[in-house]
């Protein structure tokens, strides 16, 4: 039995053009009957830009940096991620590419930075103590973040703390900031205009891929949840 549902946001539920009504509807049906989470790489002050425009619950971002429980800020989960700056100092160092700061994690933008695609493969493989390192947005942003923060624990803490068993968690994701979230949700969905590799990894785990992309295969998977899941008999 599902009891509640993460989804990424950019190139997930809204695009370039935005989100459309449709989307929101079919998110709005299924927050009525669980939960539903943002999970995303957004930092708090795009965050509230849609805060007021995607139905949801609770709130993961700063890709796991940052949890709002019912809207509230989680100040648990914020001391506890405090103490892991640190790592991020040194990794910056170690990166040596201008950086964004975000509270508990950084940006690296790879068009600015003129990084090469091969070099941003590299950095993204790199093994740095005490960190994470994610593409997003397909390769135009390197994500920083703790490696104690992340989707997959915040995830774990929110799960623990709403008393839900990660067995009954639904994940919605398209690009490589979300393998963490997929690490640790028991049912995958994910698009068409996902990643190759997101989307390998959805097939093996036995989820679902929609044939379609981009706004009309959000739509279809957020359909497909709602009527094969929250349907009542």
């Amino acid at each position: 039995m599902i009891k509640i549902v993460f989804s990424d946001v950019d190139k997930t539920l809204m695009f370039d053009d935005g989100i459309e009504e449709k989307t929101k509807e079919l998110i709005e049906l299924i927050n009525q009957e669980v939960p539903v989470v943002l999970c995303t790489g957004r930092r708090e002050e795009r965050y509230q830009q849609i805060k007021d425009l995607i139905p949801h619950t609770h709130a993961i971002y700063e890709s796991g940096g940052i949890i709002r429980v019912a809207g509230k800020i989680d100040e648990e989960w914020d001391k506890y991620m405090e103490q892991f700056s640190s790592y991020l100092e040194e990794a910056e160092k170690q990166i040596d590419y201008k950086a964004e700061w975000k509270k508990h994690s950084f940006v690296i933008k790879v068009k600015e930075n003129n990084i090469p695609s091969e070099e941003m493969k590299e950095i993204r493989n790199r093994n740095l103590e005490g960190v994470t390192i994610r593409l997003s947005q397909g390769g135009r942003f390197i994500d920083v973040f703790p490696e104690k923060g992340g989707k997959d624990n915040a995830i774990n803490y929110l799960c623990t703390k709403l008393n839900i068993p990660l067995d009954c968690t639904v994940a919605i994701g398209d690009d490589d900031n979300d393998i963490d979230m997929f690490r640790v949700a028991s049912e995958l969905y994910t698009i068409d205009s996902a990643t190759t590799e997101i989307k390998q990894l959805v097939h093996r785990r036995g989820g679902y891929v929609s044939s379609y992309g981009f706004h009309e295969g959000v739509q279809d998977v957020l359909g497909r949840i709602y009527k094969t899941i929250f349907t009542k008999p």
